[in-house]
């Protein structure tokens, strides 16, 4: 919440970048409610805030027209809360503790609205597309909400405590403004519209984005929709996106131009069945450019990684083509949580003993899950000395790694904001980023193989 006067200057920039942006998708698996930007474009919270906001009998307009008449004929709304006082001590359905004065009604009845009648306003200019809500239109509606608050301040509050029983020219001229200000915002937004359900409010507010994101699965959701805008399809992580799925938001009927964005050298999309593998199920469109030599623009210069650690990939997997951006060839950028010249910003570890057991279906050493262990409580141990947020990310190429470097952790790290700790095989973690990675390769002294990791692109995933 801002405060008003920073709302009027923001009022340009929320009707651009808050109203004409939705995110669609399943809530929990993107983790919407740890992100309140998120949450703010999110279809789902976007809905209820509009279906609360537009209802007919208890949305903004019905609050606004409360507020007109407590405000215009204080003494009739008055009588009427008398008479429900009266009939409901005759039908005996609720005992009435104590009966209000006009004043402690007049008082508590604004206050009540003020409140409900402010925040559906600002939802209405956050969220309803700019199609409906003008830049005047926004602007009369904070008109709205000053004057209010302007009641409020200068003559409910006032009136409250004081012994007056009229109210002065002055503060006539405050609730006059105000009864024509919101006279003036309920006719300007009778062409709002009157949405029967969630469906059919989710619809609109996909119909009326100018931005709109959601996986490549869900956006068969707009095939539904009466009016289809999108012109551009941006696909990100496109080298992992199965060719036949690409086809579901390529077939939007207003499509103009499609913008793949991917690595061909990270992982694809998984696919367990050996025939599919075989038949090339897998394979993506971006994939399937790159091979037919198609015209691409490399984005070759990155900005996360310490030179140190992407010497290597560089070399060995891009070609000597990427470069590293200003801000990671600066000397504040290299770190070193722990104390000793192997913890540079790239550390090898190598391990004479381990064996690795083999379940069946999935590997773990646990020699490389013990160090792993030991080496986060010294990265916690520092952390907390050095007063020093750190995020940790621990990587293994196999889910029995994982599961076992979890169990070993239990709950340690989960509650600390400046010591954060994320497990997860390579796969799962590719396109996160943490201030520090652990990876556990899962091989033993006597291997002649490092398994999973011989995949050069599972490979280039986990150092990267």
């Amino acid at each position: 919440m801002y405060p008003l006067h920073m709302e009027v200057h923001m009022i340009k920039l929320i009707l651009i970048r808050i109203s004409n942006i939705v995110v669609f998708g399943n809530g929990k698996r993107m983790k919407i409610d740890g992100f309140q930007e998120l949450s703010q474009v999110f279809l789902e919270n976007r809905v209820s805030v509009l279906a609360d906001c537009l209802s007919p009998t208890t949305g903004w307009r019905s609050k606004a027209v409360q507020m007109i008449y407590l405000l215009k004929f204080p003494e009739a709304a008055y009588g009427s809360y008398l008479n429900e006082i009266e009939t409901r001590d005759a039908m005996k359905e609720q005992v009435i503790k104590k009966q209000l004065s006009i004043k402690e009604f007049l008082t508590k009845g604004f206050n009540g609205l003020a409140k409900k009648l402010t925040d559906m306003v600002r939802n209405l200019y956050t969220h309803m597309p700019t199609s409906f809500v003008s830049l005047k239109l926004a602007r009369t509606m904070m008109t709205v909400i000053s004057l209010v608050q302007s009641i409020r301040d200068s003559v409910i509050q006032p009136f409250s405590v004081s012994e007056q029983t009229e109210i002065t020219f002055t503060e006539f001229m405050v609730i006059k403004d105000f009864l024509q200000t919101v006279k003036e915002v309920l006719g300007e937004t009778v062409s709002f519209p009157k949405l029967s359900d969630d469906q059919e409010t989710g619809n609109f507010c996909l119909r009326n984005a100018c931005l709109v994101f959601c996986t490549a699965t869900s956006s068969s959701r707009l095939h539904t929709l009466n009016q289809n805008n999108i012109e551009l399809l941006v696909v990100d992580e496109a080298a992992q996106l199965r060719e036949c799925e690409s086809v579901i938001p390529l077939q939007l009927s207003r499509l103009r131009d499609v913008i793949l964005v991917g690595d061909e050298l990270q992982l694809p999309a998984m696919v367990k069945s050996e025939i599919c593998k075989e038949k090339h199920f897998g394979r993506s469109l971006f994939e399937r450019l790159v091979s037919l030599e198609h015209t691409r623009h490399l984005l070759n210069v990155q900005y996360r990684m310490h030179p140190d650690i992407s010497l290597f990939p560089n070399e060995e997997i891009y070609g000597g083509k990427l470069l590293n951006g200003p801000n990671v060839e600066e000397n504040s950028y290299k770190k070193q949580f722990l104390e000793g010249d192997m913890f540079g910003s790239y550390s090898f570890i190598h391990l004479a003993q381990g064996k690795v057991e083999f379940d069946g279906y999935s590997r773990k050493n646990m020699v490389e899950v013990a160090v792993v262990v030991e080496l986060l409580a010294k990265l916690h141990k520092e952390s907390v000395k050095n007063k020093q947020k750190i995020s940790v990310g621990c990587i293994a190429p196999y889910k029995a790694q994982v599961t076992a470097i979890q169990k070993k952790l239990g709950d340690m790290y989960q509650t600390g904001e400046d010591f954060s700790v994320k497990v997860g095989t390579v796969d799962g973690f590719q396109g996160c980023e943490e201030d520090m990675i652990i990876i556990s390769t899962v091989t033993g002294v006597r291997s002649d193989s490092i398994g999973f990791l011989g995949t050069r692109q599972r490979a280039n995933v986990a150092l990267t």
